[in-house]
């Protein structure tokens, strides 16, 4: 009976230990995104709508011959920025690590310029995505004064694409407009891939209920759907976020 009792107290030791070692939380950031574009990209025009268009257009079957688009006119692109808000669930093993898993609703994308006729005309493409993005990171803690802690944290991470539109058009001496569609994704046609993982660092300063930290994410997946050698679509977002632990 004695052993029973002794056991039963291990146990509500055991699991009030993890209790205290979990914090449930919501998180609040800012993303300013880019993305890693190659030159063997712009073989093909991205003000496009449709995939099915550009192989008609290109004979994508055939890429052998295709004039590149950067051989016509110069192309850049900016940083867009967006946004990010969901839920953070912290495990802490010890006083120095602990294990943080999220699952965030982030916007992202990007904004290209084409120079068609120097900088009096341009064409432009803004595409905005909205991602589910689920990482997950060891942290590493740093005892401050006062009960504060700076930390540092990395790991990989994985993303989901649920909606995404583009806007494209032409604007003369800076004036002009452009045309909102929805991009297509999720078949044959896509114009860009559902699907983005890579690998996530950061750090901060948790200040007990409240956490400042800065965070960088480095995809690594191919986002460009179109099989061309050497046409790479790659995303990096950073992001600056706030969270708070209930």
């Amino acid at each position: 009976m004695k052993q029973l009792k002794f056991s039963g107290v291990l146990i509500l030791l055991f699991v009030s230990g993890l209790i205290r070692g979990q914090e449930l939380g919501v998180q609040l950031g800012i993303n300013s995104n880019s993305f890693t574009l190659n030159d063997d990209l712009f073989e093909v025009i991205p003000l496009i709508v449709d995939v099915s268009e550009a192989s008609d257009i290109f004979e994508l079957t055939d890429t052998e011959g295709i004039i590149s688009v950067g051989e016509l006119v110069d192309l850049n692109t900016r940083v867009d920025f967006g946004y990010n808000f969901g839920l953070t669930y912290d495990y802490a093993i010890n006083d120095r690590f602990g294990v943080q898993v999220a699952g965030l609703i982030s916007k992202k994308g990007y904004h290209a310029n084409v120079d068609l006729l120097g900088s009096l005309v341009r064409g432009f493409v803004d595409i905005d995505l909205m991602n589910i993005d689920i990482p997950l990171q060891l942290k590493y803690n740093v005892d401050l004064a006062n009960d504060k802690k700076f930390f540092l944290s990395a790991g990989p991470y994985v993303s989901y694409g649920f909606s995404a539109k583009e806007t494209m058009g032409v604007k003369v001496l800076g004036f002009g407009g452009g045309i909102d569609t929805d991009l297509i994704w999720g078949g044959t046609t896509d114009l860009i891939n559902r699907t983005d993982y890579g690998l996530v660092g950061g750090l901060g300063i948790d200040l007990g209920q409240v956490d400042l930290g800065l965070q960088y994410r480095f995809g690594l997946a191919n986002l460009n759907p179109i099989d061309i050698d050497g046409a790479e679509l790659r995303q990096q977002t950073l992001s600056l976020n706030a969270g708070y632990k209930f």
